[in-house]
């Protein structure tokens, strides 16, 4: 009777080992999925940021051509 739990407590020692390394496969993809994400995120927010000085330099602009044009009238 030992004999025969030993095997099955082998056996399911390496499908527990099995499904172990799976999980850290995953946890592997999430994680690098999430510095992909992050990457993409900085990204962005710095051409956001960049879109809005230039947004800022417009306005900026208009303003100063609405004037130049009200003294030059």
């Amino acid at each position: 009777m030992n004999t025969r739990l030993d095997a099955i407590e082998g056996r399911l020692s390496v499908k527990l080992d099995a499904i172990d390394r799976r999980f850290e496969a995953v946890d592997q993809r999430f994680e690098d999925m999430i510095t992909i994400m992050n990457t993409r995120f900085d990204s962005l927010s710095k051409e956001v940021g960049q879109v809005r000085e230039m947004l800022d330099i417009d306005r900026r602009l208009t303003r100063l051509e609405s004037k130049q044009s009200q003294v030059s009238q």
